[in-house]
């Protein structure tokens, strides 16, 4: 029997203790479709001992069942989402059906995936970076993260082609918001966010707020005394807090505003929010963790970096995207609702969360 547990630690762990062969399927407090990921029961993404002040069942909730097969069918019963086996205890899961050649329905997240799969050249040692998370849950530790890369710049229609958002960054004023900046959002990362909800910021108007922030500031590079004495984050904070309000959330908020800032501004949607353990965080201090992180990892980033500038895209260019827009890539596609976390099959042992003791293999 499947049961269900939100807003009960006690049932939950309780749970765990009896069923130690057991199978936990993870999702938020609603069930979402987007975001099903199954687990062991031993898996120290849901079993393990927490920080005080933490609960497995508050935000998100937990299904629990002796077999996989057991849990499949509960969530088929309940969601038109399609539930996936964690990267790092790797549960028994069924096969998916073999491409009928249509296009993939999106699991997750906020971009859509081209199907048409380039050749890559999986050569050379894998690139490996650590991003910690902000609630002291187990770093993500991602082997191969130049081929994650390299596969997410060639696939997703967010970073493919002339009308693709990148382009998008590329190619627009950087101090004033366009409805051609909504619409690059909408068109290429399948947001579908109505457009009168921004019209007012959408005007073409120079802002203030905007223009405070220089477009020279790359989030990785600034010392920590220039990040300070510069009051970035204090710059970042008022810019967000004119754009985020009433049907304006934070996700599509970062999305316009690396647009215009895209060395310096993440973009921090759910799945990226999800990957750092930030939810109910403030956008400034999850900025600052990523770039605290970025710099750990910044020799790896620019490897890659460096790396994709070899590949010539779709449009015969080389691929040249900044250090921040590839370290926010790599969060958003190890997570097991984006959309391209099923095409990362042929490599998923490349990449998962290792806990504490826990050697990434």
């Amino acid at each position: 029997m499947t049961q269900w547990f939100l807003n009960d630690d006690a049932g939950y762990l309780a749970w765990l203790a009896a069923h130690d062969e057991g199978y936990v399927l993870n999702t938020y407090a609603h069930l979402a479709a987007g975001y099903l990921v199954v687990h062991r029961a031993s898996c120290r993404m849901i079993n393990r001992d927490l920080a005080a002040g933490k609960v497995w069942t508050g935000q998100y909730a937990k299904a629990c069942a002796d077999t996989v097969d057991e849990l499949l069918a509960w969530a088929s019963e309940r969601t038109s989402g399609t539930p996936h086996g964690c990267g790092s205890c790797r549960p028994d899961m069924p096969e998916a059906p073999a491409s009928t050649g249509a296009p993939a329905r999106r699991s997750g997240g906020s971009r859509a995936i081209n199907q048409a799969a380039p050749d890559l050249m999986l050569g050379g040692d894998p690139i490996i970076v650590t991003i910690r998370r902000v609630d002291d849950g187990p770093p993500i530790v991602i082997h191969g993260a130049q081929w994650v890369a390299d596969l997410f710049f060639r696939l997703d229609r967010s970073a493919v082609g002339p009308k693709s958002y990148d382009a998008r960054a590329l190619a627009c004023p950087k101090d004033r918001l366009e409805l051609a900046d909504l619409r690059a959002v909408n068109g290429s990362m399948a947001t579908r966010m109505p457009e009168k909800w921004w019209i007012g910021l959408l005007d073409g108007v120079p802002r203030p707020w905007l223009t405070a922030i220089d477009p020279s500031w790359r989030l990785l590079d600034l010392s920590d005394a220039e990040w300070k004495e510069a009051q970035v984050a204090d710059r970042l904070g008022a810019a967000l807090a004119e754009m985020v309000g009433d049907h304006r959330g934070l996700s599509v908020a970062t999305k316009l505003l690396h647009l215009k800032r895209p060395a310096l501004v993440p973009i921090l949607d759910s799945l990226v929010v999800d990957q750092l353990g930030g939810r109910g965080r403030k956008a400034t201090k999850l900025i600052e963790h990523m770039r605290v992180e970025g710099r750990q990892n910044l020799d790896a980033l620019r490897a890659m970096q460096d790396g994709l500038a070899t590949i010539i895209g779709v449009d015969g260019q080389p691929i040249q995207r900044t250090l921040v827009r590839i370290l926010d890539v790599l969060l958003w596609a190890t997570h097991p609702a984006s959309a391209l976390y099923p095409v990362l099959g042929h490599w998923q042992s490349e990449f998962q969360y290792a806990g504490p003791g826990r050697q990434a293999t």
